[in-house]
C-alpha cells in the first residue's frame, strides 16, 4: 500500500492534480525472540507478536502467518528436531520498521525483526549491459539523429523463419528491441552517424538455437538483412544422441554411470528433490512424470505450479531429473527421483523460502535445490535452514551470479555453496556464452566465468555457462548461471543417497545433520580439484561421480556420534562398473 496522496493543484489551473511520492510501507520478517523456560527455549505465536506491536503503539499491515511445520509430521524425521518459531509477515511503515530492526540487529526488545528481502533467481542476464558497458556510443545522445529503419529477417534450418526471437540493434544511445514475427520479421530504428552502420546485434532465440552476438555489422535499409541461426543439432554431436547428455554431465561423467554394479539404473530412485524455483511445465515429454508441486506466490494454487513465466525452474527440473520420452532426448542426473516444485518466482522472498521449507520438512525430502539469492542475511531463514538439516535435509544453494561476494543462502555455513565453470569448446565463440570469459584457464579450456560469485563460502563448482536443458513449450534453451550449476550437484547427490553402500546403513541411514554433513563431505573429499582457477572461485572442485567410493569417508573420525562401524571405510565403489574414462 502507497503512503503517496493525490490533491487538486492550486492555481490558474484548479482542476489539475498532483500525486506526492513518498516511500510505501516496507515487508518485514517480525518473530518472539527466544525466552528460556521450564521445557527449554520457548517463542509466542504470531499473534502475540501481533499484540506485542499493539502494545508498542506500531501500526502494521499483516500479510500472513509462519506457522512452522506441521505438528503432525511424520516423527520418524522430526524426533528431537526443535521446531522455529511462528512468524508474523507485515508492512510498516518504513521508519518504524527501520527502528524496530536496528533494535533488534543489536539484541534488544522482545522481537527478531528483519527485512523480508526479495530474492533474486534466473540465470544471467546481463549481455545487453556487458555490451553497453563496452560500447562508446551507447554513452551517447541519440537525441536529434533522424533513425533509419532496418528490417532484419531471422531463419533457422533449411532457411525457415523463427518466430518470437528477442532482436537487439546497438547504435548511438540505447539499443532498439524487437521480436521476429512468424514469417521471422522484425523492424527496428537504427541510431548511427553512418548510415547503416550498426556498432553491434544481438539475437536472443527462446528454444532449440544458439544465440548470436554480431559486431560492427552493415544493415542494409532497402532490403531484409538475413540472420541464420545455427541450432543445437548442428554444432554438438552429443545433441543428437540418445539419450542426450550436456557437456557439464559428461564433464561430471555421469554418462559412465548408468548401472550400479550391474545391478539397476543409477537413477536417483527413492530420493525426495525439492526444487524451489519459477515453476515447472510439465507438459514437457521429459518432465511429464514430475506430478507434484505447489505456487507459493498465489496461495498454494494446485496447478500454478505447471506455469513458469521465466523457464528457469524448468530448466533445472531438466538437469536433474529429464526422463527421455517421445523422441525428447534429454536425460537428467536423477530421473528415478521424486520431484516436488515449490514456485516461489515471481516475487519470491525469504518469508516464501521459510513456507517452502516447512513443507519440505513436512514432505521428508531429502534434497533441496536452491538457485535463489540475496545480499542480506536472515537468521530467521538460517534458523530454518537449521532445522531442516537437523531433519535430513541437504540444501544446495547457488554461489550467486553478481561476480561479487557468496550471496545468501548460499553464504550459510549449513548448506552446500556451488559455484559455476564454463569450458570454452562448448559454446560458439560468437555467442553471448563468450562473454563470460575471464582470468586463467584450464588446458582444456575450462575457466572460471565472470558472474561467478566467489569467497571462502563455496564448497564446490559445477559447470554454469551454456547449459542445455528444457523449457517450457516442448523444447530446450542454454542457460548461464550459479544457478543452472547447483542442480548439477542436486543431481549427483541424489544419486549417492540413492545408490551409495554408506547411505545404506549407520551414521548415514538416519535422517539427521550427521547424514547431510556426510554427503555434503562425501561431495567435496571427491572433487577434481582446479587450483589454478582459485580456491575462493572452485572450493573443493568439481565432482566427479566415477571416483565415489567409501575410502572418503575417513573424515568421520571427527564427527560427533557413535563411532564408526568396522570395515566402512572398505566398502567397494558401486559406480565402478565399468572402465573409468572421460566422455567424448
Amino acid at each position: 500500500m502507497s503512503t503517496s496522496k493525490s490533491n487538486v493543484e492550486k492555481g490558474p489551473n484548479p482542476t489539475r492534480k498532483r500525486f506526492y511520492l513518498s516511500q510505501q510501507k516496507r515487508q518485514y520478517l517480525i518473530a518472539s525472540r527466544p525466552a528460556m523456560s521450564n521445557f527449554g527455549l520457548m517463542s509466542v505465536g504470531s499473534q502475540n507478536v501481533a499484540n506485542l506491536l499493539k502494545g508498542q503503539g506500531i501500526e502494521f499491515e499483516p500479510v500472513k502467518s509462519l506457522q512452522g511445520r506441521s505438528p503432525a509430521a511424520p516423527l520418524s524425521t522430526l524426533a528431537g528436531v526443535a521446531r522455529g518459531p511462528e512468524i508474523l509477515v507485515a508492512r510498516l511503515n518504513p521508519e518504524q520498521g527501520e527502528a524496530l530492526r536496528l533494535q533488534s540487529a543489536n539484541g534488544f526488545g522482545q522481537l527478531i525483526v528483519e527485512h523480508d528481502s526479495a530474492l533474486s533467481y534466473g540465470a544471467v542476464s546481463n549481455l545487453k549491459q556487458a555490451l553497453i558497458a563496452n560500447s562508446a556510443s551507447a554513452r551517447l545522445d541519440s537525441k536529434g539523429l533522424k533513425p533509419s529503419p532496418v528490417r532484419i529477417q531471422i531463419v533457422g534450418v533449411d532457411d525457415k523463419p523463427v518466430p518470437g526471437v528477442t532482436v537487439l540493434v546497438f547504435g548511438v544511445g540505447l539499443p532498439s528491441q524487437g521480436v521476429s514475427d512468424d514469417d521471422g520479421h522484425v523492424e527496428l530504428p537504427l541510431y548511427t552517424f553512418q548510415p547503416g552502420q550498426a556498432e553491434a546485434v544481438v539475437v536472443k532465440p527462446r528454444k532449440d538455437y544458439w544465440d548470436l552476438v554480431l559486431r560492427n555489422v552493415e544493415l542494409r535499409p532497402d532490403m531484409p538483412n538475413v540472420i541464420q541461426l545455427r541450432a543445437f543439432s548442428e554444432t554438438l554431436p552429443r545433441y543428437n544422441k540418445r539419450p542426450f547428455l550436456s557437456w557439464g554431465q559428461e564433464f561430471m561423467m555421469q554418462g559412465q554411470m548408468t548401472q550400479v554394479n550391474g545391478s539397476g539404473p543409477a537413477d536417483g530412485h527413492g530420493v525426495k528433490i525439492a526444487i524451489i524455483d519459477s515453476g515447472c511445465d510439465n507438459t514437457h515429454p521429459s518432465l511429464q512424470h514430475i506430478t507434484s508441486g505447489i505456487d507459493v506466490t498465489d496461495g498454494g494454487r494446485p496447478v500454478g505450479w505447471t506455469l513458469d513465466p521465466f523457464s528457469h525452474g524448468t530448466h533445472c527440473a531438466g538437469i536433474i531429473a529429464a526422463r527421455p520420452a517421445r523422441g525428447s532426448s534429454m536425460r537428467g542426473f536423477a530421473p528415478g527421483a521424486e520431484i516436488h516444485v515449490f514456485k516461489i518466482f515471481p516475487g519470491g522472498r525469504f518469508s516464501d523460502l521459510i513456507g517452502a521449507l516447512d513443507q519440505c520438512i513436512e514432505q521428508g525430502i531429502d534434497l533441496v535445490n536452491l538457485s535463489v539469492g540475496a545480499d542480506e542475511i536472515s537468521f530467521l531463514v538460517e534458523q530454518k535452514i537449521m532445522e531442516a538439516r537437523q531433519c535430513g535435509i541437504a540444501c544446495i544453494a547457488a554461489a550467486g551470479n553478481t561476480g561479487g561476494d557468496v550471496q545468501y543462502p548460499a553464504r550459510s555455513p549449513h548448506v552446500l555453496a556451488v559455484a559455476a565453470i564454463g569450458r570454452q569448446s562448448d559454446f560458439p565463440m560468437d555467442s553471448s556464452h563468450a562473454l563470460t570469459i575471464t582470468g586463467p584457464q584450464t588446458l582444456d579450456g575450462t575457466f572460471s566465468p565472470n558472474f561467478t560469485c566467489h569467497g571462502p563460502e563455496v564448497g564446490v563448482c559445477a559447470p554454469g555457462v551454456a547449459i542445455i536443458s528444457t523449457v517450457p513449450g516442448d523444447g530446450f534453451d542454454v542457460m548461464d548461471g550459479t544457478s543452472v550449476a547447483a542442480p548439477h550437484v542436486t543431481g549427483l547427490a541424489a544419486i549417492l543417497l540413492a545408490h551409495h553402500p554408506a547411505f545404506k546403513s549407520g551414521l548415514a541411514k538416519q535422517r539427521s545433520a550427521v547424514r547431510v554433513e556426510i554427503l555434503f563431505e562425501l561431495v567435496k573429499q571427491n572433487a577434481l580439484a582446479l587450483p589454478f582457477l582459485g580456491a575462493d572461485r572452485t572450493g573443493a572442485g568439481l565432482p566427479i561421480l566415477a571416483a565415489f567410493n567409501a575410502d572418503a569417508f575417513s573424515y568421520l573420525s571427527a564427527l560427533r556420534g557413535p563411532p564408526v562401524p568396522q570395515g566402512f571405510f572398505m566398502q567397494p565403489n558401486p559406480f565402478l562398473s565399468q572402465p573409468m574414462g572421460l566422455a567424448a
